[in-house]
């Protein structure tokens, strides 16, 4: 089951999931065919300042045959940033004359070292048919998982403050707003 608790200094947590349902937030399972993957997110919300802290991801996927374990490895770390990206840090900002207001890497937000958690990948090898190798797509599963994952341990995180995030990136500002307009 999740976790969420309320520290002290105004941080709350959200963590892994099983099923979903009551208590089980951050996790999602992404399906395609036979492509299937398992995506699991544990974070600290400051609900003081709204910045979101990702302390431990996981993410297993099947992508048939892994004929290189530490290079499949490595692709789904980067899918992984990619995706935490999207959920955290990335978006174009426009004002009201369409013009872009961070078109440089000192404006638009993007994941760093110092912002990455701790990523363990797993493997599950179900052969593709009508193939000789047996070998799947590599590397994609963080980029679509992420998103949803951090989305649900966040919400998780928010949960006994009755608050919701709907968009995406959860920009500190969204998670503010989230917690001045409870909903649940």
């Amino acid at each position: 089951d999740a976790t969420c608790a309320d520290a002290d200094d105004g941080r709350s947590t959200g963590g892994i999931g099983g099923s979903g349902g009551e208590g089980g937030g951050g996790t999602i399972a992404v399906g395609a065919g036979d492509h299937q993957t398992l995506c699991a997110a544990y974070v600290e919300v400051d609900t003081d300042t709204g910045f979101v802290k990702v302390l431990n991801y996981w993410l297993v996927e099947d992508c048939g045959r892994v004929i290189n374990p530490q290079l499949v490895d490595e692709q789904q770390r980067g899918s992984v940033v990619h995706g935490l990206g999207d959920a955290l840090y990335e978006h174009c900002i426009y004002d009201d004359d369409a013009n872009l207001l961070n078109g440089t890497l000192a404006d638009y937000m993007v994941p760093m070292a110092a912002e990455m958690p701790d990523i363990q990948v797993g493997h599950v090898e179900t052969l593709a048919e009508g193939t000789q190798l047996g070998a799947k797509g590599a590397g994609e599963a963080g980029t679509v998982g992420a998103p949803a994952a951090i989305m649900c341990a966040v919400n998780d995180a928010l949960r006994p403050h009755h608050a919701l995030a709907t968009e995406m990136p959860m920009t500190p500002e969204i998670v503010l707003n989230a917690l001045k307009n409870p909903v649940l």
